[in-house]
């Protein structure tokens, strides 16, 4: 563990000023982890110009400019820092590289820095690489081996790619080495090239200060990889490219437009008579459905069993007011033999009944982030019911809570409604199912839209855990992803995507699958199916009513909180 509280870092910038997204990475790492000592200003970087065969870009760049991209004086970054300096750095090497001068490096070297990130787009080479204690950081916008970087997230716009990769990087040395320290991977909004450069501009802003939180932990990362392929040369879009993105613009609009209007998926569950382990090895998944109807919502199985009984829990919409709730199965033979609707229900929306087996008591902790929080019922096996025993989760809206007991701690995984619900992982850890549950220190682990939401249960084989997880980069619920668990403690977490299980195709249910669980030696599944139809026009009425009535009494609920703490007040 580093006995330093704060980091020593500098900034490698190519002009006078800076970019509010910048600023604000700057801002996150003074106020939480370091001290700024140094902002190198390079003095050789050329230009892009302004040309007629690029005009268009830069025109709709003017004018379209955002809060994050627009650019503020250097001034007010000093302004703020007391005990920083500033050195205009030439450079010694060949053209399209930038080496450091030995005076440059000697200059630098006196500050002792621990870090230095490069705010720049020029090929750094030379001694500057090995300087600081933990290396020259940048950030790389767009998957290394395709895209440059320069344009972020306009070419995967172009190009309507499914996702966009952003990148903290450690440069490596010699050349064409990088460290991956910190690794985010986005759905790509296709309808608007800035609305994706926000996104992801507004996402990397706390990178570098959770970087930090990690060496502290002494869990940084030291693993090089070797940039292989070779990224597009060229930065700027011609006239002609940008007259091509804006059609794409406005072919994806019209896309987003129609499924609006038309478009609706139907879920329906069945059943593998398969372990959950032979899915290791698997990439299709052969279902029994349950239901032979195309026209069904039933999703997120879950199962327990009681005595001789099988129990089959499962979220059910309703689509009068668009909300879920959860309906049980009973199960003889993998056939239904009785159910039982809205089991468990309550005002606001509930999905993904996860079941644990502890003590010889079986519980469920289902979904319900509309009232933010994770709830734990238990089951009265004399009754049948269930009763809720336990608020384990306070104010935070997860999504898809998964638990799993591992090394002596208690481990939930999920997603936060308020922000990145298909993308982001959260862990939180007790050392008692009913105790006190903390927050992961790398929250979140994982900005992953491929394979980060839970779904469904996590298990092992031959002492390796797999944790269940949907693939959302092309559309909601695609596939489910299986990540292979390599580090699981309180201050570190890894894993990787071992394989992708997807739906049967031709099968009834064959345009996605988002929930795989185990009940004994047959696993569950669901599945979706995508329809098409002007009736589906009345469902979406239905959903946008219910929607504004939900806002409207969160509103009402809000005005009557504070009214009752003003009241409240006035009286003491």
């Amino acid at each position: 563990m580093l006995n330093r509280k704060r980091f020593k870092y500098g900034i490698i910038v190519d002009s006078l000023s800076i970019s509010k997204w910048q600023m604000m990475c700057i801002d996150n790492l003074c106020k939480k982890q370091a001290e700024l000592t140094l902002v190198l200003v390079e003095n050789s970087v050329k230009k892009t110009e302004l040309t007629r065969s690029n005009v268009l870009f830069h025109v709709t760049e003017l004018c379209f400019a955002s809060s994050l991209t627009r650019k503020t004086s250097l001034k007010q970054l000093l302004n703020t820092q007391s005990n920083c300096d500033v050195r205009l750095v030439q450079s010694e090497g060949e053209e399209g590289a930038f080496i450091y001068s030995s005076e440059d490096l000697r200059f630098i070297d006196k500050h002792n820095l621990d870090f230095i990130i490069r705010f720049t787009n020029t090929n750094l080479l030379g001694g500057i690489l090995t300087l600081p204690r933990f290396g020259v950081w940048t950030y790389q916008f767009g998957d290394i081996s395709k895209y440059h970087g320069a344009l972020k997230g306009f070419w995967e716009v172009y190009n309507n790619d499914a996702v966009t990769n952003v990148s903290l990087l450690k440069l490596g040395y010699p050349a064409q080495t990088v460290v991956v320290l910190k690794k985010g991977v986005f759905s790509t909004i296709t309808t608007s090239y800035f609305k994706n450069r926000n996104q992801i501009l507004s996402e990397v802003i706390d990178w570098a200060a959770q970087v930090c939180i990690s060496i502290k932990a002494n869990t940084f990362s030291t693993t090089s990889e070797i940039i292989r392929g070779k990224s597009i040369e060229k930065r700027i879009p011609t006239n002609k490219e940008y007259l091509l993105y804006t059609a794409n613009i406005f072919k994806n609009h019209a896309i987003k437009l129609f499924d609006r209007l038309f478009r609706y998926e139907y879920w329906n569950v069945g059943i593998s008579n398969k372990p959950i382990e032979s899915f290791i090895n698997q990439s299709e998944a052969d279902i029994n459905w349950l239901f032979e109807k195309k026209d069904l919502y039933y999703a997120d199985p879950f199962a327990y069993q009681d005595g001789e009984e099988c129990y089959l829990m499962v979220e059910e919409l309703d689509e009068r007011v668009v909300s879920g709730y959860l309906t049980r199965f009973t199960l003889n033979c993998g056939e239904l033999s009785s159910v039982e609707k809205s089991i468990l229900k309550i005002p606001s929306h509930m999905s993904y009944p996860f079941i644990l087996e502890e003590g010889g008591e079986t519980y469920c902790i289902p979904e319900t982030s509309e009232e933010r929080e994770v709830a734990i019922y238990k089951l009265d096996k004399q009754t049948g019911d269930w009763r809720k025993v336990k608020v384990l989760l306070q104010g935070f809206p997860a999504i898809d809570s998964t638990i799993i007991k591992h090394d002596g701690k208690w481990w939930l995984f999920c997603t936060n409604a308020d922000h990145g619900a298909l993308r982001d992982l959260y862990i939180f850890y007790s050392d008692d199912l009913f105790g006190s549950w903390a927050p992961h220190l790398l929250n979140p682990v994982k900005q992953d839209v491929r394979s980060s939401r839970p779904a469904g249960t996590i298990f092992e084989k031959d002492d390796v855990l797999y944790r269940p997880a949907q693939d959302c980069s092309l559309t909601y619920g695609g596939r489910i992803g299986l990540n292979r668990i390599n580090v699981l403690t309180t201050t570190d977490y890894d894993e990787e995507v071992y394989t992708y299980i997807n739906p049967k195709s031709g099968s009834l249910y064959s345009d996605g699958t988002h929930t795989i669980s185990s009940v004994g030696n047959v696993t569950l599944f669901d599945g979706k199916r995508v329809d098409y139809s002007f009736s589906n026009v009345v469902k979406k009425i239905f959903m946008i009513r219910h929607k504004l009535k939900r806002c409207y009494s969160d509103v009402l609920c809000k005005l009557s909180l504070k009214n009752h703490v003003q009241a409240h007040k006035k009286v003491s």
